[in-house]
């Protein structure tokens, strides 16, 4: 249990014992890290946060008058000083939900992604271990640690030369192929961090499920809904994507959905409404059928946790109907077991607000088109074919 004697106080991982110095209370910095989180926003991480704060803790000695005036600092500007805290803020948040992240998904913690990727971005995948530290800002004794690790997993050797100090560190083939799949993972949470606000509890464990921000129905008439949600309730239109054909959904809904359009109105800081179009007039839209038209849309925060969720329902035998790349989100679509409810899980790859839409429909309904405007739409008209994996052909 996390706090027990010899276990981490945030996760419960048994701690490495150490020879000098105090008994160590966090597995990893990421945890040291969260301990901190939680106690700034008055949640408990248990003893972690007890150890923290406690009469003996690293913050005893804390002024605990809450609205003590801080004292100026003569060295820097009120501005400067903002700017400086806000970049210790976003690397002390930031930097522990992307190593989470990363290590869940691969095994690797960012330290260790990082030598990874300097080997891959030299010639020949190889660099001097001086080299390699002077790279990785850390000290040649703290490069040394990180490749002992890698090599101990076969990814990485180390090379010397007769006659000659100096060791070289050489990225190996299962090494390639590890870090091909940590950078996706890796920068697919950098991007999303970059386009998203920075909110305070960024990394805790519990927001890796959000509240329903989309839930989507079908329509014979896409002109007059878009005249309905934004002409006159005035949603704004922030995504117009065209489906992939032949139907990425086949059997959810009678009639066709490939090809057909998929419009998604902001009605919210943080909720969408969507609309599939129904090709086929022949048959009516009915939203009291689950499936493509009417479900309920979850977000996870990243690509790492949407990863991270499709294993967890392959595991307990939830088939996954469909797993699309959107180009503004990636999804996977699935059923309750227990009620037959039509479930998504997605993860945001793209603004989708009015100041940058995702306008991919090359043959926009002429209420769109007018809502958003013509220059507009214009300026932000993405140019490729949809397929389900994320658009074939470059975007403009």
């Amino acid at each position: 249990m996390p706090g027990e004697p010899g276990l981490c106080g945030v996760c419960g991982r048994e701690l490495a014992s150490r020879q000098t110095g105090r008994p160590a209370r966090f597995c990893s910095r990421a945890c040291r890290q969260k301990a901190y989180r939680d106690r700034a926003s008055g949640r408990d991480s248990g003893a972690a946060v007890a150890a923290i704060t406690g009469p003996d803790g690293l913050l005893a000695r804390e002024d605990s008058a809450p609205n003590a005036a801080e004292k100026a600092v003569p060295h820097l500007s009120e501005s400067e000083l903002l700017a400086w805290r806000g970049l210790l803020e976003v690397h002390a948040r930031l930097l522990p939900t992307l190593d989470d992240e990363l290590s869940s998904v691969t095994g690797l913690s960012l330290s260790e992604f990082d030598v990874l990727y300097q080997l891959w971005i030299r010639p020949g995948g190889r660099m001097r271990m001086k080299r390699l530290a002077a790279a990785l800002l850390i000290t040649p004794g703290g490069a040394t640690r990180i490749v002992k690790r890698l090599e101990n997993d076969k990814l990485v050797r180390r090379l010397s030369r007769a006659g000659e100090q100096a060791v070289e560190a050489e990225l190996t083939a299962p090494g390639r192929e590890r870090l091909a799949v940590a950078m996706d993972i890796h920068f697919a949470g950098v991007r999303q961090l970059l386009q998203r606000p920075l909110r305070r509890g960024d990394g805790d464990a519990r927001g890796d499920l959000a509240p329903a921000r989309s839930r989507a129905f079908v329509t014979n008439n896409m002109e007059e809904t878009v005249k309905f949600y934004n002409g006159l309730l005035g949603f704004p239109v922030v995504v117009t994507l065209q489906l992939p054909n032949p139907d990425p959904f086949p059997g959810a809904v009678p009639g066709n959905l490939g090809g057909s359009r998929h419009y998604f109105f902001r009605i919210s800081e943080q909720d969408t409404v969507a609309f599939f179009e129904f090709a086929d007039v022949e048959v009516p839209a009915d939203n009291s059928l689950l499936g493509a038209g009417n479900h309920l849309a979850i977000t996870v925060p990243s690509e790492g946790e949407l990863q991270k969720a499709k294993k967890l329902l392959e595991e307990n035998d939830i088939k996954i109907k469909s797993d699309l790349d959107h180009g503004f989100c990636h999804s996977i679509y699935f059923e309750d077991p227990v009620n037959k409810i039509a479930l998504e899980f997605a993860t945001w790859q793209h603004p989708c607000d009015t100041a940058q839409p995702f306008l991919q429909d090359p043959n926009p309904v002429p209420a769109a088109l007018a809502a958003i405007g013509a220059d507009t739409y214009a300026e932000h008209q993405l140019h490729f074919e949809p397929d389900g994996h994320g658009g074939a052909g470059e975007r403009d």
